[in-house]
């Protein structure tokens, strides 16, 4: 399935915890991608739809430790590209 047909969201279960999902654009197929302890947002797929993008809070403060994460679209090999203390944007 190509990553038009999916949408990728960030879905929060209690505070400082969410977790990555893809699923169908019609809301079936649902599937969690991460599980890490930790706050993320904003996952974007990357424009030839292999790779997901997210920023990831991993201090546990308010605004600190955010970071960007690339991993293969199916939630494999997340590797760190940043080491920010700071909200990040792109």
């Amino acid at each position: 399935m190509q990553s038009s047909d999916l949408i990728v969201l960030s879905l929060d279960y209690k505070i400082l915890t969410s977790k990555e999902r893809v699923m169908n654009a019609d809301g079936s197929g649902k599937t969690i991608l991460t599980g890490s302890i930790g706050q993320s947002l904003f996952p974007v797929f990357t424009p030839d739809g292999s790779k997901i993008l997210y920023q990831h809070l991993s201090g546990g403060e308010c605004c600190s430790n955010w970071d960007l994460i690339l991993m293969n679209a199916d939630g494999s090999n997340p590797i760190g590209l940043t080491n920010q203390n700071r909200f990040l944007a792109w």
